[in-house]
Order: C-alpha cells, then structure tokens, then sequence
C-alpha cells in the first residue's frame, strides 16, 4: 500500500510524471509551483508541508470579479453575428461542431451533469443576444442547462445524422449556443 511518506520516484516516477503531476497541483490548488520542489520533496507529506509553508509554491492571485453595467455592450465579433443574424437569420456557419466517439459504459446522468456544470462556469454559454430601442446589446442567462438529445443511429446514418446536427442553426436572441446530441449506435 502506499503512503504520504512513500518517495514518488522510488513508486517509479520520472521527470515526464513530475511534469504531470506539478501541473495537476497547479491547476487543482491555484498554487505555483517549480518542478524543482517535488525533486526535493518527493513524498505527499513533504509536498503539503511546502504548500503549507509557502516553500517553493506561491498561490496564483484570486482574480476580482468587478461589477459590470446592467446592459453589456456587444463585442465586434458579436454585432457581426448579430447583424449576420438579422439580415440572413440563423445559421450554422460560425457553428464549432465536435463528435466524440465514447466506448463502454456511459453514466448519461453524469454527462448532463458535465454539461450543466461547463454552461454554469462559462456566461458565453449562457449568453443570448438581444435588441430593444436602445440597439443590440448581450443578455446572460442566469441558468441555461443544456438538454442532451438522444438519437438513435447506426452506422449506415451516423455520417449523416452528425452532419445533420452540426448544420444546426441557432437562434442567437432565444438560444444559448451549446447543444450536445448523443448518438446510440
């Protein structure tokens, strides 16, 4: 079994996994950290304990949330797709479609969960494009869960059916502008 005392390069660790391993540290604690220390550290406990003392990490500065007008302007790239909009109607040309193919298991609970929690973090997810009197202007949704649609195929119309649900055109004044469709073949 393995303990926060066991050395991580005598559990065969090497310079590509410290690498790893730093990064991770980085990215889950907001803690800078040089690969240098866990050569000189290389135990869990001898890790915390720097982290803990400031020994070889510093913590990446929290950035302030500032407050923002009730009305927030429209980027250039945004009153471009706005006007695009307007005078064409919805269209797929600026859609970014990805297909992934999944194997074994699939907890889809836990994937629309995943959806739910990446539309939460990003407001340009939630975000829909308005107009009143004033002009166009960017509306974020205070909550826009994604649904996960569901579509049968096989794979005789798999080709079609991604193509299909990448030609997809979104309203950009009523729908955020993620849609995720799970293919079962």
């Amino acid at each position: 079994s393995v303990t926060i005392d066991d050395d991580f390069f005598a559990l065969g660790g090497h310079s590509l996994l410290a690498t790893k391993l730093v990064s991770r540290i980085r990215s889950a604690l907001g803690a800078e950290m040089a690969i240098r220390q866990l050569f000189e550290t290389p135990t869990v406990a001898g890790l915390s304990g720097a982290l803990d003392t400031g020994n070889g990490a510093a913590r990446t500065p929290v950035t302030a949330v500032l407050p923002r007008p009730e009305r927030l302007p429209l980027s250039h790239a945004q009153r471009r797709l706005w006007f695009l909009h307007r005078f064409e109607g919805p269209s797929a040309a600026y859609n970014s479609p990805v297909a992934l193919r999944l194997s074994g298991a699939l907890d889809r609970a836990a994937l629309e969960h995943a959806l739910a929690d990446l539309t939460a973090r990003h407001e340009t997810l939630r975000t829909v494009l308005a107009e009143d009197a004033e002009g166009p202007h960017q509306v974020v949704l205070d909550e826009a869960r994604p649904s996960l649609a569901v579509v049968s195929s096989d794979a005789t119309r798999l080709a079609a059916d991604l193509s299909e649900a990448a030609a997809h055109a979104f309203d950009l004044a009523s729908e955020p502008p993620l849609r995720a469709t799970l293919f079962e073949v």
